[in-house]
């Protein structure tokens, strides 16, 4: 299952940061197990949807199996993440803006979906609502992270809270962007961690 999560593309657009708070973002992700018939699942998620699927595995920890974070540190207290903010008037204004640096097909696909009013509230959530290490530790989950080896924003502070989880974390090509675009970097890795996950689970 890829659903289009909150904020983007043809699922609803609140342009309030409030609708994107613990624990309704991951009672969204319960919602969409329930409709498929879904008791648990293997949860992958890079970025904004690393940041749910971390939230997800403590707020409904039976749900999970495994977790693939991608993108964003894992665990991170609210005083990194307001470290980390950007102002709200120093925000893109335009979707043109927010996807200037992507590669134009891509990009213009992600202009047509989306709404700068709700990618700015979503941007403002990432930074209201912390997912911390202690509660991952709390409520454990077999966890594999990765982060591009150019992402000049977090791969410093991937690696410091990998080792703090502590959980496996893999450097693949390229920046942000290209580290959720070119996927296959991390399919082999993600695709053993799942097995693994499986195993452990099927045995126990």
């Amino acid at each position: 299952m890829v659903p289009d999560l909150l904020g983007h593309g043809g699922s609803d657009k609140p342009r309030d940061p409030e609708a994107y708070g613990s624990p309704g973002i991951a009672a969204d992700m319960v919602a969409i197990l329930d409709a498929e018939g879904v008791g648990a699942a293997h949860v992958w998620g890079y970025s904004w949807g690393a940041i749910i699927a971390e939230n997800l595995a403590v707020t409904a920890p039976g749900r999970v199996v495994s977790l693939i974070l991608g993108g964003f540190p894992i665990g991170l207290d609210g005083g990194q993440r307001e470290a980390m903010r950007t102002p709200v008037g120093e925000l893109p204004e335009t979707l043109d803006e927010w996807f200037a640096d992507w590669p134009a097909q891509t990009a213009e696909q992600y202009i047509a979906r989306n709404d700068i009013g709700a990618m700015r509230a979503v941007q403002q959530a990432i930074f209201m609502y912390p997912t911390t290490v202690a509660e991952l530790q709390a409520a454990p989950h077999p966890t594999l992270a990765y982060c591009g080896a150019d992402d000049d924003t977090y791969l410093e502070l991937a690696r410091q809270q990998a080792q703090m989880l502590p959980c496996r974390l893999e450097i693949v090509p390229g920046d942000h962007f290209m580290a959720f675009a070119q996927a296959d970097n991390i399919l082999p890795a993600a695709i053993a961690h799942i097995d693994a996950a499986e195993d452990t689970r099927n045995s126990s």
